[in-house]
Order: structure tokens, then C-alpha cells, then sequence
């Protein structure tokens, strides 16, 4: 679980939610470094639905460590 809601834990459900469709990256040229940013603000403005899927999971995974 660490994996998932650790610090890069956005960046790793975003790259596996990706693995799996077969539509271009949006964030393909996004450093390391801001790639969590970049899929919050994709994903919170609507932009795109896998940076969407991917930020639904994180908050779901971190609601789920707190109960």
C-alpha cells in the first residue's frame, strides 16, 4: 500500500492506468519531478480521463488507510 499512497504513489497509478489504454500520453514530456502535479491538475480540470481514474484511486486508497 505504501506504493500507492506514498509520495510517488499518484505517479504510479497513473503509469499503470496508462499501461493498460491504448490512447496517447498527455504527459509523456512532464519531468519526474512535476509528473504528480501535472496529473492532479489533468485530472482535477478534466483534461484527461486516466489522469482522472488516477487521482480517484489515490484519494480512495488514502480515505481507505484512514477509517
Amino acid at each position: 500500500m505504501e506504493g500507492v499512497v506514498s509520495g510517488p504513489g499518484l505517479a504510479n497509478i497513473y503509469h499503470f492506468l496508462r499501461s493498460s489504454v491504448d490512447t496517447p500520453d498527455p504527459l509523456e514530456q512532464i519531468s519526474r519531478d512535476s509528473l504528480p502535479a501535472a496529473i492532479a491538475t489533468t485530472g482535477l480540470g478534466g483534461y484527461d480521463a486516466v489522469c482522472n481514474e488516477a487521482v480517484d484511486m489515490l484519494l480512495a486508497a488514502i480515505g481507505g488507510e484512514l477509517r
